[in-house]
């Protein structure tokens, strides 16, 4: 009998196929993939720790999962895991609208929501339900590309007795937020407005469509309740938590800059806005437009003024990454790490994987030697993407460790939907790698589950 951990191994490897092989690589190519990065990732759980402890949640064992993706959206799975779009967030005129769509989501994990949608989804299409179930466990894996194309079939062909169920869940949870709202002394303004705005959208669509067709009720309908709740709530004019709204304006600014035009971010942040975000903004942006002295002088004016502020030496260590000051990058990336004490572990993983990479453009042993120890150790979420195991690979290779190598590439490979090539490199790392080790037996794990995947198309 296997150890429980190979045997939880092999469990793992085969659910994360399972989601991977429900559809073609061109076709995972081609959709959405997750934010790894430090600064995301702290601003958003920031947002909903509040809402969660109300809700009798522990923030810490719930994920927030950003994903590039235009269209305005988010929504939850087993987990538990609340996915949210970039376009969601770009969307949103202030905090309080996103900590609205927050809270509703989090009404559906605090009802046990994605449990009962299992057990309706008896009278809907089985291929429809399992894509959707399957495509939240891949982007929560790693895998952002099958996931959203998988999540995307499956609500496109479900019926019309499974929606109805939904729609009774959504009216729930909207009034779930509205408590919650209430709970942490919060106006249910952000909710009305956001609503408010989906509303205008929809005004704007085929009005003939049948509502049965929708996985959520019409805005409209939704924003009524809403409204009632406004015109009585005793926080109605509160204004958001001031850091709240700082963390979302310059997590909106990061956004904006890296995932927009340089016209958009001139438009949103001109040279006249003088406040951190737009300042930050612009200096993305000259990055992106590899103004790489203006850029960094922009962001070294932002650190003189909040010196201790992780998030800023690691955008500075980015830019020198990115401009070949890989000596810049380091000390950027090991300032940030000595004042990220306080920051929860996935963020500071998030940041050691980014230090292990400007240890590695160094490209001197000594630097991939502890380039290769730091990356072993991080754990499940900074390990998710493709470029964590391209790390790996190239450290183990430059150190001669060519098995731990051929495995870290075979990683890469499964995690960019390749499966015959994770297949080949994975049979290869097995022939190369000590007889017994955990590398030997996760190469083994990967060749004999994808084998079986390839064999059953």
């Amino acid at each position: 009998m296997p150890s429980s951990k190979r045997f939880l191994g092999k469990l793992c490897v085969a659910a994360w196929l399972a989601a991977l092989c429900a559809l073609g690589a061109s076709e995972a190519m081609a959709a959405r993939r997750v934010i790894y990065d430090a600064e995301t990732h702290t601003i958003i759980h920031a947002l909903a720790a509040p809402l969660l402890k109300a809700a009798d949640l522990d923030p810490a064992g719930v994920d927030i999962v950003v994903i590039v993706d235009p269209d305005i959206n988010a929504f939850v799975a087993g987990g538990p895991y609340i996915f949210i779009n970039t376009g969601l967030i770009l969307a949103a005129k202030n905090v309080g609208q996103v900590m609205g769509v927050l809270a509703h989501e989090i009404g559906h994990l605090r009802s046990g929501d994605v449990l009962r949608t299992r057990a309706a989804a008896a009278g809907a299409s089985k291929a429809a339900v399992l894509s959707m179930i399957l495509g939240a466990a891949a982007i929560a894996a790693g895998q952002g590309e099958a996931g959203a194309a998988l999540l995307h079939g499956g609500r496109a062909s479900a019926t019309g007795a499974f929606l109805a169920f939904s729609r009774g869940q959504e009216a729930a949870a909207d009034q779930a937020a509205l408590d919650l709202l209430a709970k942490t002394g919060q106006s249910p303004r952000g909710l009305y407005d956001f609503m408010a705005l989906l509303a205008g959208q929809e005004a704007l669509l085929d009005t003939d469509r049948d509502t049965y067709a929708r996985t959520h009720p019409h805005s409209r309908d939704r924003l009524a309740t809403i409204e009632r709740a406004l015109a009585t709530a005793p926080a109605r004019d509160a204004p958001p938590p001031p850091h709240l709204a700082a963390g979302f304006a310059r997590l909106r600014a990061k956004l904006t800059a890296y995932l927009q035009s340089s016209t958009t971010v001139r438009r949103r942040y001109p040279a006249s806005n003088q406040s951190f975000a737009a300042r930050y903004a612009r200096a993305i942006a000259a990055h992106r437009a590899h103004q790489t002295a203006d850029a960094v002088a922009a962001l070294d004016g932002l650190i003189a003024g909040t010196p201790k502020d992780p998030f800023l030496l690691a955008t500075r260590g980015a830019f020198q990454l990115d401009s070949g000051d890989a000596a810049g990058a380091e000390a950027s990336y090991r300032a940030a790490l000595r004042l990220a004490a306080a920051l929860p572990e996935t963020a500071r993983a998030i940041l050691t994987r980014d230090l292990a990479a400007a240890l590695l453009a160094g490209n001197s042993a000594i630097k991939d030697r502890e380039a290769r120890d730091l990356l072993r150790p991080i754990g499940p979420w900074a390990s998710d993407s493709p470029g964590y195991w391209r790390q790996r690979a190239i450290a183990h290779g430059r150190l001669g460790e060519v098995g731990a190598a051929t495995l870290a590439h075979g990683e890469a490979a499964l995690r960019r939907g390749r499966l015959k090539e994770a297949h080949d490199l994975a049979a290869r790392a097995r022939r190369q790698l000590t007889v017994g080790t955990p590398e030997h037996l996760r190469a083994l794990d990967i060749e004999n589950a994808v084998r079986n995947q390839l064999e059953t198309r």
